[in-house]
């Protein structure tokens, strides 16, 4: 098994993709493959495009309904996932990493840039951007009047920041060893994983991290068996085969735009 194989990633689109005059994929789900993406008809479940792309890549919802960033080695590329067809607009960076909605993080550089995702019909959208003081594996926010930012170097991460609308910090917290991985809920609400635990961002600070308790022979639990299903429920949620449609790595999880 390939690298890309075992980290395939999948996207899909959650409301019909708008057309911009280019021939439309139904609903299109975007796989990627070891040596290329798959753009496949999410009502048929057909292969709609095959588009070569050598390298490790990763795809990430652009933050509309039709269009998918794709991480590739040199940087953020445009995929009209609705039209089936790589475009030209691109986002130069070394070893691009996490998107969030329109936010992008690239971890050579530690360059953070952001638009408006609307914007991508037109080509290069206009952007805004912050550099993290090093370069890291992080991720990066956006807040209703700023962004919120992770701390780190190639060595260590350890926490978050906090810009305004000006990009001026107004907020830090560097009690979160290995930090890695977000969540936000109502409000603003911003969940950062810990290697021990979560840090909590809401209301303008960031809360004490709460760490996750050690699990030791004790206190742990083990999960009793889920009962086999009923023959009917088995029959009932059988797939039909579809022998043009590659399958997903038990890995791949759709990714639902807002």
């Amino acid at each position: 098994m390939t690298r890309n194989q075992a980290n395939s990633r999948a996207w899909s689109a959650s409301e019909p993709a708008q057309t911009d005059g280019a021939a439309s994929v139904a609903d299109p789900i975007v796989v990627t493959y070891d040596g290329g993406l798959y753009v496949i008809d999410g009502q048929t479940h057909e292969i709609a495009e095959d588009i070569p792309l050598e390298g490790f890549n990763r795809v990430n919802p652009a933050g509309d309904d039709r269009r998918v960033l794709v991480s590739t080695s040199s940087g953020f590329r445009v995929l009209d996932a609705a039209g089936g067809e790589l475009t030209d607009v691109a986002f130069e960076g070394a070893e691009p990493g996490h998107v969030v909605r329109n936010v992008l993080f690239t971890d050579g550089t530690g360059e953070v840039t952001s638009f408006d995702p609307h914007d991508l019909g037109d080509g290069m959208p206009e952007t805004g951007n912050y550099t993290a003081a090093d370069p890291h594996h992080g991720v990066a926010i956006e807040l209703a009047s700023g962004e919120l930012v992770t701390l780190g170097t190639e060595e260590e991460r350890t926490g978050i920041l906090v810009l305004d609308e000006n990009r001026e910090e107004i907020a830090r917290n560097e009690d979160c060893p290995g930090v890695h991985g977000e969540a936000t809920a109502q409000d603003e609400a911003v969940v950062i994983g810990c290697e021990d635990g979560v840090l909590i961002y809401r209301d303008g600070a960031a809360s004490p991290r709460s760490t996750a308790p050690p699990t030791t022979a004790a206190s742990a639990t083990r999960r009793a068996p889920m009962p086999p299903p009923s023959c009917s429920a088995t029959t009932s949620r059988t797939p039909t085969p579809n022998s043009n449609a590659p399958s997903r790595s038990p890995s791949s999880t759709p990714a639902t735009p807002p």
